[in-house]
């Protein structure tokens, strides 16, 4: 009897000793994992019609479909000394679908009026569904340009390069952004697709614009190349 009850009292202590251990265990390991989910981009996380405002501001600000180019301005004081220009990969879905949904959330969509909530819809239904199966587009905003109205220059993706075609096309009603600036490349050039998977850089080469640089391997949308 003495012999159970110094086991029992034995097995108590360890199973204390060991409690706060697997304690730690528990709460490192739900650390973790929420550490790892919340890593998880908003574009893989959710569906676009889910995402908050500040899921979409991140997309249009600091995704891989968008570049920013910081220089010297008559601005430059308002940035610590640089201007800061962007441009984005408008062509790709992602992009398209954040602005679209960001529109939304700043308009109150669900509370719209019935005409002003219909219009909406036909202007993001023609956002979304916009044609780009035969170029790949870039959006630049007003700081994006040297002040020449004219864009020339070329494209470059590793070691070949494409001709920009300034395109005026584009949709510019509400809730699509509007950009000053649109250009253009050719998807397939002599049946050679502009971006292959081994391409790591898109790059901006024009003596009107500033310069941006892409990843083109980092622009996965569901599990496919979005640009």
């Amino acid at each position: 009897m003495i012999w159970r009850n110094l086991s029992r009292i034995a097995r108590r202590n360890n199973f204390r000793q060991l409690f706060p251990a697997l304690a730690i265990f528990v709460i490192a390991t739900l650390a973790a994992l929420t550490s790892t989910a919340s890593n998880v981009p908003p574009w893989d996380a959710k569906d676009w019609t889910q995402w908050t405002d500040a899921d979409c501001q991140l997309i249009l600000t600091k995704s891989p479909w968008v570049s920013t180019s910081s220089w010297n301005g008559p601005n430059a004081y308002e940035k610590g000394g640089q201007s800061q220009s962007v441009a984005q990969i408008v062509s790709s879905l992602v992009i398209r679908q954040a602005a679209v949904r960001q529109a939304q959330l700043q308009m109150d969509h669900d509370h719209m009026q019935p005409d002003a909530k219909k219009q909406f819809d036909k202007d993001a239904a023609a956002c979304l569904n916009q044609d780009v199966g035969d170029r790949i587009v870039i959006g630049l905003d007003a700081n994006a340009t040297n002040g020449d109205s004219n864009v020339t220059g070329e494209v470059a993706i590793s070691k070949r390069t494409y001709p920009i075609t300034q395109i005026t096309d584009w949709i510019t009603s509400n809730p699509c952004p509007f950009y000053p600036v649109v250009i253009s490349i050719p998807r397939v050039t002599g049946g050679n697709t502009a971006i292959g998977p081994a391409d790591k850089k898109l790059e901006i080469k024009s003596p009107a614009v500033h310069n941006f640089s892409f990843d083109p391997q980092k622009m996965m949308y569901k599990g496919k190349p979005d640009f």
